[in-house]
């Protein structure tokens, strides 16, 4: 096993359009090492701990994970899932509109317990996510 300094990797730079922002999802176990890290979803307003994202791989700028959900969670996974079929009708406006009730409610954190500034998480109906992250938050679009 490396000793090699165990941290966040990289951020991704904001994606340029709502269009741009669906994570591919493999098809196939990654090939590479498995990422072990464990990132932290909790609900903003209390800090509760819904789920635990173990790394499985990436694809730059993604992140995959297995999801390990919480008792919590449960309350929100219409809400993915109602992200998830906006993202597959191409519905962008939809697809906003669940990505701004998903940051307001919840808190990503990374492996060493600091919260992710931003970040723009998909719960996959198969026990999956893919997310991508930035070290500050994303510029507000103009409107």
């Amino acid at each position: 096993m490396s000793n090699a300094p165990v941290g966040p990797p990289e951020p991704s730079t904001p994606p340029r359009s709502r269009e741009a922002a669906a994570p591919p999802r493999p098809t196939e176990p990654s090939s590479g090492p498995v990422d072990d890290r464990v990132w932290r979803l909790r609900r903003r307003d209390d800090g509760e701990e819904l789920a635990r994202l173990v790394v499985t791989g990436g694809d730059m700028p993604w992140l995959h994970a297995r999801v390990e959900a919480l008792p919590g969670l449960a309350e929100f996974e219409p809400l993915f899932a109602e992200q998830e079929r906006a993202l597959e009708a191409e519905d962008w406006e939809a697809d906003d509109a669940c990505y701004q009730r998903i940051r307001a409610a919840l808190t990503l954190t990374f492996p060493d317990g600091r919260p992710v500034p931003e970040f723009l998480l998909h719960l996959h109906g198969d026990g999956t996510a893919g997310w991508r992250w930035h070290h500050e938050p994303f510029p507000e679009p103009d409107r």
